[in-house]
């Protein structure tokens, strides 16, 4: 689905005249006037090959024309130079080093400064605190984020220097950054350790993509904020784009396949996703319902699908959008062979296998075989609970006292 959405970006900013697609302006007053001044050319139009690339006047960094690996991760062109386009680098966690939020920076809220060896920057911090007007007796949570970011950061007039740290406030990342000089040693490879971990990329804030990418928008939105946006927004989204200048049948064979690739998503239950959602975070159900939105986009038919529970993860309510995409794999002349408990997916297949009797090792026999209309007068297990001869019942509820052990959720919002 990214792949797709990059396909359209690329393609309208490569083959777009109307400003639809745009490139934001540079920051600084001169360039942005040199842009406005060829701004009413045709010449200027987003994707024209008469012009290579706009020039900023004051830096020499120059904007080129857009590439479809301009806009990928995967790609060195595209990928940020910092995280290499995994999104993310290994560094210090202030979380980590800030652990309780509700400690004051007197009681200790930096947990590094409360070790003997180190006793002695958490007395500098608090000295430097008092120049500085940072209060060292409100809870870390309830501070500033201009006194954070003095913590953390430093005196915003540092002057560096091998003797500054003796007269200015060096900060929480100076003091990490001056332990990586002396990482030669265990002990402090050790501390490091404790305070490192994978934090979003300070240089994309989890882009993965260089700066230029993120400058070409469609109706305000780069390809980082489609991304992070809830399918079934994006969804609506797409529904609504429209080119004023038209399309080539290029952008039109994209934003086709786009408006399809989102509805069936939506259609599977999985609007509430995002594109930037990573695998290794879905559950099962998701991966196959994912898996059986492929399979439609690419019109698959003669093909065996082998889905275990996917229903996993789903509501309910929703259980039916899944056998109706099932079912229209099936119209499409696929076989889908589902493993599955819930009465909805069985009662929409055309045939049922029961397993049984009982289960692991006093199972591995097949006790029905037959239409799910069937197996409700079968004298299997499965087949009395589907005919309603057996029921789960609901547990009596327990009787809760004063002294009952309690889960407490506080500050919770839906």
């Amino acid at each position: 689905m990214r792949l797709l959405l990059l396909a359209l970006l690329a393609t309208c900013a490569l083959r777009a005249a109307e400003p639809i697609v745009s490139c934001d302006y540079p920051d600084d007053a001169a360039a942005a006037k040199a842009w406005r001044a060829v701004e009413g050319s045709p010449a200027a139009r987003i994707g024209q090959d008469d012009i290579a690339h706009v020039l900023r006047l004051d830096c020499n960094i120059s904007y080129s024309d857009p590439l479809p690996s301009t806009f990928s991760f995967n790609s060195p062109l595209g990928a940020c130079e910092a995280c290499r386009g995994f999104g993310r680098v290994i560094g210090i966690d202030f979380g980590l080093v800030i652990p309780d939020e509700n400690k004051t920076l007197e009681d200790g809220a930096v947990k590094p400064w409360q070790t003997p060896s180190y006793k002695e920057c958490h007395e500098e911090m608090l000295k430097y605190a008092k120049r500085a007007n940072v209060s060292v007796n409100t809870p870390w949570r309830h501070l500033p984020q201009e006194h954070k970011d003095w913590v953390l950061d430093g005196d915003p007039l540092w002057k560096g220097g091998s003797g500054a740290w003796k007269t200015q406030w060096y900060g929480v990342q100076k003091f990490f950054n001056w332990l990586e000089t002396k990482s030669y040693k265990m002990h402090v490879r050790v501390l490091l350790s404790k305070y490192r971990s994978y934090t979003p990329c300070p240089t994309c804030h989890g882009a993965r993509l260089k700066p230029d990418a993120l400058l070409w928008k469609i109706e305000r939105k780069s390809i980082q904020d489609l991304m992070l946006t809830p399918i079934v927004q994006l969804r609506a989204f797409a529904d609504t784009l429209k080119f004023d200048g038209g399309l080539d049948a290029a952008m039109d064979l994209v934003l086709t396949e786009v408006r399809a690739r989102l509805k069936f998503l939506c259609d599977v239950g999985l609007g509430y996703l995002t594109l930037d959602r990573q695998s290794r975070t879905l559950s099962g159900g998701e991966v196959q319902r994912i898996n059986l939105t492929t399979a439609l986009g690419t019109s698959l038919v003669n093909t065996l699908f082998v889905l275990d529970e996917p229903s996993i993860g789903l509501h309910p309510r929703d259980i039916h959008r899944v056998v109706e995409v099932m079912h229209r794999l099936r119209d499409a002349g696929n076989t889908l062979v589902v493993v599955e408990h819930d009465p909805q997916v069985m009662i929409a297949a055309d045939r049922v296998i029961d397993v049984g009797p009982g289960p692991g090792e006093r199972g591995g026999q097949i006790v029905f075989d037959g239409t799910p209309l069937a197996l409700r007068d079968a004298t299997t297990l499965t087949g009395k609970y589907m005919g309603g001869r057996m029921k789960v019942e609901a547990p009596r509820p327990l009787p809760v006292s004063a002294n009952t052990p309690r889960l407490l959720l506080e500050g919770v919002t839906a």
